[in-house]
Order: structure tokens, then sequence, then C-alpha cells
């Protein structure tokens, strides 16, 4: 059996193999929750891809350590480390569960149900809920600890109290990023376009953009089109993100990493998907968008899959609808 809380000292997570900003910010959840269940605890992820230094960045975990191509060394550090607990978030991977099973006599080690012929080794085997949200199935790890838990994102949502941006106009917010391809973009073109047919309704709104690095070259057609009604962020922090979607009176977003603020922060929210090839988006949609009321996927008609074609009118029509 685990011990009690007060005394975990040191918790070994291996952390998923994805480098995307997304699919690092819907794992936020599950370390927030760990850090507080287990406070006295320094907690540890390695991790396949360098990219996860942004756990560390930003105070989720005390370290992470990155081992690329070097990965039997994680092997001898975790064993040395000596963790009271492991989880181990790669269910495909046959190296992880070998890791595990070789992390310690007394670790107490927690991962998703496997086939693996090494699944013996665990103490406690959650289900992979598919169909599910991505965060909640993260979370659902928790289960394998007797400890209190909430099956929510609030420690996401206090993320805005830190950060210092401040509007005194009301705004809507959005998230022209795509960074996987095309496929993924709306387009910048109607993105303005939206926000032009908003301001015939309400000319009062301002219009937030947040951007990563590829987007720099959309600033001259936002600046061209929305003149001083849009303020533009590259990059910006999470805890700015997250402060600027819940002020904001709705967020659009193409499906992108800053927009799992916004659906963890459970603020209104519209999103736009399209096909990749011959590939539904309807799969990605199950994993990636947080189904609530106040949250809408928008595709475009199967007729016309490329993302392209979904018309501004569309999009603006139902975000008055929370203005």
């Amino acid at each position: 059996m685990i011990q009690e809380k007060e005394k975990i000292n040191r918790i070994a997570i291996l952390l998923p193999n994805k480098p995307f900003f997304g699919a690092m910010l819907v794992q936020l959840p599950l370390f927030q929750h760990l850090k507080s269940n287990f406070p006295n605890a320094k907690i540890y992820g390695w991790s396949p891809v360098t990219q996860a230094k942004f756990f560390k960045d930003n105070g989720v975990l005390d370290d992470v350590i990155p081992f690329g191509k070097q990965k039997f060394k994680i092997i001898s550090q975790i064993r040395k480390w000596n963790p009271d607990i492991i989880i181990n978030m790669r269910r495909m991977s046959e190296f992880s569960h070998l890791v595990v099973s070789l992390s310690g006599f007394n670790t107490y080690k927690v991962g998703f149900e496997t086939s693996s012929p090494l699944r013996v080794v665990y103490n406690k085997l959650q289900a992979y809920q598919t169909g599910n949200y991505l965060a909640y199935r993260y979370l659902n790890l928790l289960n394998a600890f007797n400890i209190s838990i909430k099956f929510d994102f609030d420690k996401i949502k206090q993320l805005k109290e830190k950060a210092t941006f401040t509007c005194d106009k009301p705004f809507i917010c959005l998230m022209p990023a795509g960074g996987e391809g095309e496929h993924k973009r709306w387009g910048i073109e109607n993105f303005c376009r939206t926000c032009e047919l908003i301001s015939e309704r309400h000319p009062e709104m301002q219009f937030v953009f947040i951007m990563g690095s590829k987007e720099e070259v959309y600033l001259p057609t936002i600046k061209n089109t929305l003149n001083e009604k849009a303020l533009t962020f590259i990059n910006p922090k999470i805890e700015e993100i997250a402060k600027i979607v819940s002020d904001a009176k709705v967020t659009i977003s193409n499906d992108c990493g800053p927009g799992h603020l916004a659906q963890m922060c459970e603020v209104n929210f519209i999103s736009v998907w399209g096909w990749k090839g011959g590939e539904s988006p309807y799969i990605r949609i199950i994993e990636w968008f947080f189904a609530r009321p106040n949250a809408h996927s928008i595709l475009p008609h199967d007729t016309q899959k490329d993302i392209k074609t979904i018309p501004p009118d569309n999009i603006a029509r139902l975000a008055v609808q929370y203005i």
C-alpha cells in the first residue's frame, strides 16, 4: 500500500513523447493536482522531448530530465533517485514499462491499463478512457491514490491571478494559430472578416489576437483590417493567456495549443475544424475538444472539407450571442 501522503518525498513521472504546446497543456491539471495532494514531494519528469522543460519553466514540475536517444540512462537515474511513486503516462511504450519494472522494489507503480506483459509489475492500473477530453484522461491516474480528488481545472483558472494583462473595453479573443499545418488554419482573412461582422453590430468591441511565432506574418493583415481595434500577442505566457480568455466575451480558435487554456478555463469558446486529407476531425474532436454547453466545435459542410470554407458569417452570428 502507498504511504500516507505527507510521507511521500519523491514522485517520478514518465512523460508523454508529444512535443506540441497543446499536448503539454492538457497534462498540467494532473501535475497541479499532484503538487496539491503531495505537498512535501519533489516531482520530477523524465521526457524523450526537450520541449517538456516547459513544465519546469512554469513551476508545475520541480525538474524535467530529457533523455533523447540515451534513454537507458533513465533506468539508473530513477533507481538512484529511489522515488516513492512512479507514474507512467505512456501506455504504448514497452520501454517505459521496463523503466517502471526496474524503478525499485518499494516504489508504488502507477500507469494506464496495458496489454504489455510487464503490466504485472504495477500496483495500480487505471482505465485509459477513450472518448474523454485528454486532460480528464490523464487526471484519471489520480484514482490510483487514496486522496481527495476534484476532477476540475480550478488551478488552471487561478493562473490568471499572476497575469498583468488589462483591457478597459469589452473584447473578443481570437487564436489563429495552428502549428501542425494548413489543415488546422481557418485563415487570418476569415478571422478578420468575422471581427468586421461583429463590429457592425457591436462597434465598441475590441479584438485580442493570441498567436505563435509562425503567425507573425498575420500582423500586417490584422493591422490593415482592424487598425486600433486589435491588440496582438506573440507567444504570451500561460498566465497571460488564461487572463485574456477569462476576460473575453468569447474566444474563437483554430484547433491549437493556446485554445486548451480557454477550454480548461471553461470560458465561452468556439473552435473551427477541418479535414486533414481523408482523416475526419471527429476522431480528434473526441480527445481534443472539451464539450460543454458554452463550447462549440464548428466544421465545414461534408462536401466542403477544407476548414477555410467555413463562412465567417456563421461564426460571427454564434459569437454575438455571448456579447
